[in-house]
């Protein structure tokens, strides 16, 4: 009885599968996870930003060119004290910066602010978290 159904389910979406149709990469997949592949396909990006992805740019133009250097660094995994080396401040203009920068992103920590710059694609260089891409002696956060 299961093999006549599988049967007629696979008859049925040939027959309304064309090459043009959606659902044949569906199908595709389908019959890849099948035979033990893992399948994982992106979502496209939104055509249009949602409201709060506006919200978000529009709070991040308020940074200042620190902060959003403050910011960068800790997309790409550098704790406190290498991003305070890095900038040649004292740790605590650092924590002024950071305070600032999560005030204004309206975030609470420095791991949430490096989340949200990645998310909503804050950074214009495009700075992802890369392992070891910092100078030796710069440890991750």
């Amino acid at each position: 009885m299961a093999y006549c159904l599988c049967a007629s389910a696979d008859l049925w979406v040939a027959a309304r599968c064309t090459t043009d149709d959606p659902n044949l990469s569906l199908l595709s997949a389908l019959n890849r996870v099948d035979q033990g592949e893992i399948v994982v396909d992106t979502i496209a990006p939104l055509a249009r930003p949602t409201p709060a992805a506006a919200a978000v740019r529009w709070r991040a133009t308020y940074l200042t060119g620190r902060e959003q250097e403050c910011l960068t660094l800790l997309v790409e995994g550098l704790g406190r004290a290498a991003v305070a080396h890095r900038l040649r401040v004292s740790p605590t203009t650092l924590r002024s910066h950071l305070q600032g920068l999560m005030t204004k992103l309206g975030v609470h920590s420095r791991l949430e602010a490096a989340a949200l710059a990645m998310r909503y694609s804050l950074l214009e260089n495009g700075s992802r978290a890369l392992a070891g891409s910092g100078p030796k002696g710069e440890k991750p956060c």
